[in-house]
This record gives structure tokens, sequence and C-alpha cells, in this order.
């Protein structure tokens, strides 16, 4: 962290703008803990100075408040990217504007965030933290909140808590062991340059091929520390971005939906995540090459939101549509369409009362929404909303900044410098 006046301070390590002023010690890699803000954040945050945003991720605390965070930033995903948080009182009715932003100086951005309540009713941020796009190490950080159903809570510390990443909600074991789903992105490293064309250093990429599978660190202290435990094989002519999750199935076999090159990939575990089965192609479920969101509801029932109208047909990034199995997975005859239009990254969670609050992106240079759904198990049963209560296509966050060009955009960034040196 710089000693920095705060005025300085707010503009220079916002989304990566220390490029165009007065040029800032650039952090030595992604292991530097990022900065944060609290409500209200600078100015460079709020809704209508971002260009860009994807990847929500959504949790609920043990009184029912709702927690929304997604990366954002400027124009698209590079080392300027950031994350942000949001909240909701009132069951998703209305949100906050952003109450928490990580970041940090760019070449380093913090990336794909997910969001979780662990079994003691704990608000957990999660997101990782990288050189460039991508130095081939990553790095999976995490916050927690001291009161999740408060909107000003304090957070704990930043902490990294392995290589690696993950924006999935972690899976919790019947023995109390806490899996967590790590990603990561193999030999890429940005094409080997920074988004201003400026060569990835040498020094900040640290390469680690054996980690370019659908990973499983356990903790077996509640999330204080992970350790290595598995992993499960992605051949390579379909290994890509893996943003894997867990079910467990009744005869207790662990069942992992992951993303593939060619759509969704499984894999099973019949020794409790220890090994797996090579990832295949799932059977009866087919989808594009994104993530899908995948868990058992309270109700015993199985949940799953991908793109396309179809369980079983391949399909575009539109149709997000919510799936429910009745008998583990082997058909899923219910289904409700949230969003015909172009989306992508759904996350979901359930209150106590079995309400289903799902979050997906629309648009992530145009629309820059986060779109919200409010549904139960008996409006998918329907196939239409039939629950009071329940609606569809609300928006939870917005980014109203036109996306700029090239030439436009070095004028927003001179406008940020200015306000650096007042």
């Amino acid at each position: 962290m710089k000693s920095f006046s705060l005025p300085l301070l707010v503009f220079v390590a916002a989304c990566g703008t220390g490029s165009f002023a007065a040029e800032p010690a650039r952090p030595k890699d992604a292991l530097q803990p990022p900065t944060i803000y609290r409500a209200p954040v600078p100015e460079i945050y709020q809704d209508e100075n971002r260009q860009f945003l994807c990847g929500p991720g959504i949790t609920i605390s043990k009184g029912g408040r709702l927690w929304a965070t997604f990366k954002t930033g400027d124009i698209w995903e590079d080392e300027d990217n950031c994350t942000l948080v949001i909240t909701s009182g009132d069951g998703g009715e209305t949100w906050s504007k952003p109450v928490l932003v990580v970041d940090i100086d760019g070449p380093v951005r913090t990336n794909d965030p997910g969001i979780w309540t662990d079994p003691n009713g704990k608000v957990t941020l999660m997101w990782g933290q990288v050189y460039g796009f991508w130095d081939g190490r990553g790095g999976l950080w995490t916050m927690t909140a001291d009161n999740g159903d408060d909107e000003n809570t304090t957070w704990s510390a930043p902490e990294r808590k392995s290589d690696g990443y993950t924006k999935n909600k972690p899976f919790v074991t019947k023995d109390g062991r806490w899996l967590y789903l790590i990603e990561h992105f193999g030999l890429k490293t940005s094409r080997g340059r920074l988004a201003k064309d400026v060569p990835m250093a040498p020094e900040h990429v640290h390469l680690r091929p054996e980690l370019n599978h659908a990973n499983v660190f356990v903790s077996d202290d509640e999330g204080r520390t992970l350790k290595y435990l598995s992993q499960a094989i992605i051949p390579a002519t379909a290994r890509t971005y893996q943003e894997h999750m867990l079910v467990e199935k009744k005869d207790g076999t662990l069942w992992m939906l992951g993303r593939t090159r060619t759509g969704v990939g499984e894999s099973f575990s019949k020794d409790g995540g220890k090994s797996w089965s090579e990832m295949a192609p799932a059977k009866g479920i087919k989808g594009p090459s994104s993530r899908t969101f995948f868990q058992r509801l309270a109700s015993g029932n199985i949940l799953l939101i991908k793109n396309g109208a179809a369980i079983n047909e391949p399909s575009s990034r539109d149709k997000m549509t919510a799936y429910l199995s009745e008998d583990d997975g082997q058909t899923w005859p219910h289904k409700l369409l949230l969003d015909a239009r172009g989306t992508s990254y759904p996350d979901a969670c359930q209150g106590k009362d079995g309400t289903l609050y799902i979050v997906h992106d629309l648009g992530r240079r145009k629309e820059k929404e986060v779109i919200f759904h409010r549904i139960n198990e008996a409006d998918i049963k329907a196939g239409k909303i039939v629950s009071a209560g329940s609606k569809l296509g609300g928006i939870a966050n917005k980014a109203t900044h036109p996306t700029l060009t090239a030439e436009s955009y070095a004028e927003w960034k001179k406008k940020f410098s200015k306000e650096t040196a007042k």
C-alpha cells in the first residue's frame, strides 16, 4: 500500500487509473494485498463511470440480507478490472449502490469474484488476483463480513488462501470438510502482453500447468487454511476455464459439473473427493462453453441453471433457464425460462423459506447489467411465475457509462488524472 494522501489514493488506485497519473510505483506482483474502499466509494467506481461488468455472484445472510458481487471496470477484461459488492435488504426489490470495492493498481487486477455464506453464517467474499489477464499462478483471496445482516458491516482484512482462484461456492461435506473448487487458466498469459500493449514482465509470470484441471482444495479448519486435495483431469483438447461445482448424489458419489471447450463436462468421485474420473461430456446435459450453476436444494431436489431452452440440446449464450430434477439428476422434467436474451454466468442462493435468488449478466459491454430473479420451485415446476412474490428480470446493477473507443478511452482516463492533481 502506497503512502498517498486520501484524494490522490482514491484516483490513482481506482481501476488502474494510475497509468495516466504521475506514475506510482508498481506492485511487484499479485501477492500484494489490494486496496479496500467502503461506502461511499470513490467516484470512478460509481455506476455512471463504469463501462463493463460480468460474472456476478449472490448469497443471503442468516437474517435474509442479499449480497451480490461482480467484476467490472473499463471497456473489457484486462488488468484494470476490479471487484464490487452491492446489497439488498428487501429481497432484491431494491439494491444499493456499491458498498465495497476491492482493487489494486494495474497491471494487477481483482478478477471473477464469488460470494457465499458458510455453515457458521459468515458471508465471505472471494476473488482471484492476478498480474495482467493471467500470470500463470493466480491467487484466491477472501474477506469475511463481521455481520452479514448489516448493510454497513465491517469486513476482515484480505487474505490470500491459495494459488488459482474460484468464483463458485465451496462445497461442505457431511463430515464438515470445506471443498474449494479451484480454477486455473493454464499457460494463458493474455497473449504475453498487457492491454496497453506493454509486454508482460517475465518476473511476474509464474506458470503452474499442473493445476490446469478442475482442482479441489480442502479446508479442515473452516476456511482458515486450504491445501490441494485432488483434480478431475480434463483432456487437453477440451481444456479451458473450469468453473466447476459439486453435488452429492444420494449414494454418496460426488458429482462435478464443469466447463469444457465443447460444453458441459462431468466427473465423479467415489471416495469423498480424493480421486476423480476424467472429465467427459455430461450425459443428458448440453450447453455452450460457459458457466452453469448446480446445487442441491433444501427440498432434496437439484437445481441446474444454464443457457439453453432444452436440457440436452446444444445452445449459445442465451435463453438462461432454470431446471429442476426430482430423481437425483437422472431426468430434468421441470424448467423455467429466466431470460431469452444473450446472457451468461448464473449464480444462485436459497433463503430459509425456500425462495431462490438468481443473478446472471446481460451484455457485458452493451447493456452491462446484473439481472436478478426471485422464484421458487413451484414456479419452475409450472414453467411460469405462479407464486406471490416471485419476479423475473429485475436489474440489480447497471454500468451506465457508454463503452468507449480506444481514442475516447484515453480522454476518459485523463479526466481522472486531472482529478488526481487537485
